[in-house]
């Protein structure tokens, strides 16, 4: 959960986090909520051509992230792109990043039919590796924090540095 480790990373002992937790999301949920208008968040070269390309295909697709549901879903639609998705997995049913990516994986089987091929498309190595624990194929895309390098070397099916070169390099390009 990405609150975790943020309070880890600022010396915050977990006695306390769990002690506090309820409180915290609460709050964290009111802000965003409040405060949604004013996030400056990016959408990443190719996202929505890479969208639109797997909606025309009749791909279901999902999200799986280490967000709270309701502020998974507020950056989604802060960025234009809550359209494209039917379903998801969040950290507050999920703590751990392989359980969320396995339940978003069993949603999609369930509403596309229990023969559907799920893939993984992901930016950190917890998202590669929650991949590989579920057996399922998996795309990086180094967008954030983590390099081409160290994603490759997590062996994913696919590494690329954006969507906009994966959908080039694959002559998917809009």
């Amino acid at each position: 959960m990405i609150l975790r480790e943020a309070c880890r990373q600022a010396g915050i002992p977990p006695d306390v986090v769990e002690a506090q937790a309820g409180a915290i999301l609460e709050a964290m949920c009111t802000s965003v909520t409040e405060q949604r208008h004013k996030m400056e968040l990016v959408r990443m070269p190719g996202v929505e051509d890479a969208l639109r390309h797997l909606a025309a295909k009749g791909k279901l697709l999902g999200v799986a992230t280490g967000n709270l549901e309701l502020i998974g879903w507020v950056k989604i639609e802060q960025v234009g792109l809550r359209e494209w998705f039917r379903f998801g997995g969040f950290s507050d049913n999920f703590p751990l990043r392989s359980e969320l990516v396995g339940h978003a994986a069993t949603k999609a089987r369930e509403l596309a039919g229990p023969e559907a091929k799920v893939c993984v498309v992901g930016d950190t190595p917890r998202d590669v590796e929650a991949a590989h624990a579920n057996s399922l194929p998996v795309i990086a895309v180094a967008t954030g924090r983590y390099s081409f390098e160290e994603l490759r070397a997590l062996e994913p099916e696919a590494c690329a540095t954006s969507l906009a070169d994966l959908m080039a390099e694959t002559g998917q390009a809009q």
